[in-house]
């Protein structure tokens, strides 16, 4: 999932085309069917990189991820590292969603969230050390 808003309706003139193209991006009865990979996730990313270059306009992603009873893991971390460093190689600021729920940054173990080793890598960062209980 990316998800792309635009804050101020001024903004807008002229966007109505790739806000159309997005829409039709994210239709969940198509998606499967397309062929995604870091190629294309940079086609898509780079296309919206450039409208907001070419009117001036900071953006974030405020939310990627990938639900994890629908991918293996494997493939789920290629799409989060892909994406990731698509939206850096363009300068545009990230936050993969989400934290503890369907496309959780967390595992429960032993009744305790546990970060999952494949998608801090694919998010570009290291294990945080495990502190000893007391």
């Amino acid at each position: 999932m990316i998800a792309v808003a635009i804050a101020d309706p001024a903004l807008l003139q002229g966007a109505k085309e790739n806000g159309e193209r997005l829409a039709q991006l994210a239709d969940p009865r198509t998606l499967g069917l397309d062929r995604w990979n870091a190629a294309r996730i940079d086609e898509e990313i780079g296309q919206i990189a450039a409208w907001g270059k070419r009117r001036n306009v900071p953006l974030t992603c405020n939310e990627f991820g990938v639900y994890r009873k629908s991918a293996q893991p494997k493939d789920r971390a290629a799409w989060i590292s892909d994406v990731r460093t698509t939206l850096e190689k363009y300068g545009i600021g990230w936050t993969m969603w989400d934290y503890s729920g369907g496309f959780a940054l967390v595992v429960k173990q032993e009744g305790r969230a546990v970060p999952d080793e494949l998608t801090v890598k694919a998010l570009g960062r290291a294990m945080p050390q495990v502190q000893p209980q007391r």
